[in-house]
């Protein structure tokens, strides 16, 4: 609620940890001020500092976007400036024409029955409306008409020195307008596991324990870990986060901010690299074998499982879909298959003695049929492997097919996962086949 001695503005401040999984990729903080959204963002403002100079990146009327072409951003962000502007509606449509399909529409603004209103005590004078959510919600359907999108938050905020309203809204490509906002589940817990696809599908192990024990389960996540767990039945909401948005000093801010949203939270970012993995930037690397071996051998689905607090019943598991299934199906057919993984996302998860096991492999299984896979790193190595066996082993290069490149990383994870045989150093493909009835065969090198 809106109190003359405390209330001093910082508006973007108050909902900005909310606004960062919307804010991705290239995109603009109309009427920023001095507090930009992101440092990341491009500042829009109309305002001159004291000393003459701009306080934006950018000095224009956020009105009008002329310096910016039609689909040319991924997100506009707004607080406390639309009140400000007489032809609002006309505002909201040039800043959905900026944005590409799939851009997000965030919007910060005073709320007419938690701020003054115009002409009372308090009031800004330079205030042209009194908005509430209705007003707002009603212009962007007229806006999103053409393109059609999705409303996805529309909550009023008006605890603590809060009296605004915060909306989201992402454009489509055409079809109907999806009104869906996001509202509190009862009995809501947040997963947090930042990181690659093997880092979800192991966080995934306890996924099933919390649906079993009542829990609506939103899965807070990056790109890739919302890739490799997008048909998890056990997943009701992902929270998907931009890569590098935040230094590694907000993260707690963040994550204390989101919390306020659900009933529980299990962070398990850092379980496995800072509790279990030692290296040698790190002091506790240096400590004597004995005592690094006692505190450290652990399963790394044990510690997960104590850190969420659930039975040590291992359930972790990838989800394909029908689609993904039937294309496997379509590719390998029911030949005796070997998935084979080059490498995996860190430059050590590699083994250098691909092509000589290959070999002998083809010649004791000549019923099998091997399939490559890897990605854009690994294209030279998979052209590589199959010219060599060309040129020495004619007879057993038609055996091998290489995916390499050629298909995405839920394909190769199906494919892994009806293989008979699956083969590759520590990387995400042997985590989706991990509690499969397969058999696995993990490359290391040793020092």
């Amino acid at each position: 609620m809106w109190r003359a001695e405390t209330s001093r503005g910082h508006e973007a401040s108050k909902v900005r940890w909310f606004a960062i999984p919307y804010l991705r990729g290239r995109g603009i903080d109309v009427g920023c001020g001095n507090d930009k959204v992101l440092p990341s963002a491009i500042g829009v403002d109309p305002v001159v500092g004291i000393d003459g100079r701009k306080i934006a990146d950018v000095q224009a009327d956020g009105r009008r976007l002329d310096l910016f072409a039609d689909a040319s951003l991924d997100y506009v962000f707004s607080s406390h400036f639309l009140e400000h502007v007489e032809e609002w509606r006309g505002a909201l449509a040039e800043w959905w024409r900026v944005l590409r399909p799939g851009g997000h529409l965030i919007l910060y603004l005073p709320h007419a029955h938690h701020y003054p209103r115009r002409g009372t005590p308090g009031a800004s004078l330079d205030h042209k409306h009194d908005f509430v959510p209705e007003d707002v919600l009603e212009a962007m359907k007229q806006v999103m008409a053409a393109s059609g999108g999705d409303v996805l938050e529309d909550e009023e905020r008006c605890e603590g020195n809060e009296y605004s309203f915060f909306q989201v809204y992402r454009k489509g490509s055409g079809g109907p307008v999806s009104v869906t906002p996001w509202r509190r589940h009862p009995r809501s817990c947040l997963v947090i596991r930042f990181g690659g696809y093997g880092d979800a599908l192991m966080a995934s192990s306890i996924l099933p324990h919390l649906k079993r024990e009542g829990w609506w389960v939103a899965f807070h996540t990056e790109d890739t870990g919302a890739e490799a767990l997008r048909h998890d039945p056990h997943v009701d909401e992902f929270v998907v986060a931009p890569p590098a948005t935040l230094a590694l000093e907000q993260l707690g801010i963040y994550w204390r901010a989101l919390a306020t949203r659900y009933d529980r939270v299990i962070n398990l970012c850092e379980a496995i690299e800072g509790v279990l993995l030692k290296v040698p930037n790190q002091a506790e690397y240096y400590w004597p074998d004995e005592v690094r071996r006692r505190l450290c051998a652990f399963n790394y689905c044990e510690l997960l499982h104590a850190i969420a607090q659930v039975p040590y019943g291992f359930e972790q598991r990838f989800h394909p879909s029908p689609e993904e299934r039937q294309w496997v199906l379509e590719m390998a057919g029911r030949e005796r298959t070997v998935a084979w993984a080059l490498s995996g996302s860190a430059h050590h998860k590699v083994w250098p003695w691909v092509g000589p096991a290959l070999v002998q492999l083809l010649e004791r299984h000549p019923d099998c049929r091997v399939f490559l896979l890897g990605g854009p790193q690994d294209r030279e190595k998979g052209e590589t492997l199959l010219e060599c066996l060309r040129a020495c082993q004619g007879r057993l290069s038609g055996r091998v097919t290489s995916l390499v490149d050629r298909c995405t990383m839920r394909q190769a994870m199906a494919l892994a996962q009806l293989a008979h045989v699956v083969v590759g150093p520590e990387t995400a493909l042997l985590n989706a086949v991990a509690l499969e009835s397969n058999r696995k065969v993990g490359m290391a090198r040793r020092k």
